[in-house]
C-alpha cells in the first residue's frame, strides 16, 4: 500500500515540475498599455488603441499619434520628435524621462465641449486658400498671391480681410482656419510659410519688426517681458492685449513720439517709453523690458 501511494506522489510531482518548467519556457508575457492614463502633476492624460494609436489631451485640447511598444521601451512619434517611457516596478508609466502616468478606467483630464479654443496667432504666417497664397503682417498688412495689399484684423477666432473696398471674413474653429468665399461657404486654409518679408519690403516698405518706425509710431506686433512673464500685443487698429498665464485685457494705445500710453477699462492707464535702437519699451511700476517676438508667450 505504501509503495502504491508513493507512486502515485511521485507522478502528481513530475506532473507539477513539468508545467513549471513549461510556464518558465514561455517566458515573461507583456503588459498592454491599452487603455487610460493619467498624469496628476501635469493635468494630463493618455489613451492608447490596439491599432499602435494613441491619443494625448489635455483640459484645452488634445493630440492623436502614433506609438511602439516592445514590452519594455515606449516610444512615441509626437509631431516628429521622439519620446520614450518605460514601465515602473510599481506599475507606473514614465513618459519623457520624468513624466508620470497611471492606469486609470476613464481619464480626467480631456476637452469638455462647452470648451473655447484657444486663440490663434495668426501674425507673420502665409496660408494657402486653393492656391491663392495670404500674408499676413504683424502690422496688419495683408499680401494676397503677391499682387494685392490690404489690411485685415483678427482677434484669435474670427478676422476681416479687406482689400480694394471689398471684404471677406476668415474664422477659426479650435483647430483649422477657414475663409468665407463669395458663395457663403467656408474653405479651408492651410498653411504655407512664414509671411514673406521681402515681398512685403517690396510691396508695403518698412522692415519686419519695427525697427524703423520713427520712435515707435507705427509700433504693432508682440512683445514679452520675462521679469514680469507678461506679454503685450499691439494691433494696427489701436487696440492692444495685455496678457499673462492667468488673465488678458484689452485697451486702447496712443503713440507720441517714443512715449506710449496704454488704457484699459476700469484700470490706471500705463505709460511706456520706446527704444527703437533694440525694438523694445519700459513700462512704468514693471520691472524688466518689453522686447520684440514673432508671438506672445504669456498668454493664458
Amino acid at each position: 500500500m505504501k509503495k502504491k501511494l508513493y507512486s502515485v506522489f511521485v507522478m502528481v510531482l513530475s506532473l507539477v515540475l513539468s508545467l513549471s518548467l513549461l510556464s518558465g519556457c514561455g517566458g515573461k508575457e507583456s503588459v498592454s498599455l491599452v487603455g487610460g492614463w493619467d498624469s496628476d502633476d501635469y493635468e494630463l492624460s493618455l489613451v492608447f488603441y490596439e491599432d499602435g494609436t494613441m491619443e494625448m489631451s489635455e483640459s484645452l485640447g488634445y493630440d492623436t499619434m502614433n506609438y511602439e511598444w516592445d514590452g519594455e521601451t515606449l516610444t512615441v512619434d509626437y509631431g516628429g520628435e521622439i519620446l520614450e517611457g518605460f514601465l515602473n516596478d510599481d506599475g507606473s508609466l514614465v513618459l519623457d524621462g520624468d513624466v508620470v502616468f497611471v492606469r486609470v478606467e476613464e481619464i480626467s483630464y480631456y476637452p469638455s465641449e462647452d470648451s473655447e479654443p484657444i486663440p490663434f496667432d495668426m501674425t507673420d504666417t502665409a496660408w494657402d486658400a486653393g492656391g491663392i497664397i495670404y500674408n499676413f503682417y504683424s502690422d496688419g498688412t495683408l499680401i494676397i498671391d503677391g499682387e494685392y495689399l490690404g489690411n485685415y484684423d483678427w482677434d484669435g477666432y474670427s478676422g476681416t480681410l479687406y482689400i480694394d473696398g471689398s471684404s471677406t471674413s476668415i474664422s477659426y474653429d479650435g483647430e483649422d482656419l477657414y475663409i468665407a468665399g463669395e458663395d457663403g461657404e467656408l474653405y479651408l486654409m492651410d498653411y504655407y510659410s512664414a509671411a514673406d518679408y521681402d515681398l512685403y519690403d517690396g510691396m508695403a516698405g518698412g522692415d519686419d519688426n519695427g525697427d524703423e518706425d520713427d520712435g515707435g509710431e507705427e509700433l504693432a506686433g508682440a512683445y514679452d517681458n520675462d521679469d514680469e512673464e507678461m506679454s503685450i500685443v499691439f494691433y494696427s487698429d489701436g487696440t492692444v492685449v495685455m496678457s499673462d498665464f492667468e488673465f488678458s485685457d484689452e485697451g486702447t494705445y496712443t503713440v507720441d513720439g517714443d512715449y506710449i500710453l496704454m488704457e484699459f477699462e476700469g484700470q490706471f492707464p500705463y505709460e511706456a517709453y520706446y527704444d527703437s535702437s533694440d525694438d523694445s519699451f519700459q513700462v512704468d511700476g514693471l520691472d524688466g523690458w518689453f522686447y520684440y517676438v514673432d508671438e506672445a508667450w504669456y498668454t493664458p
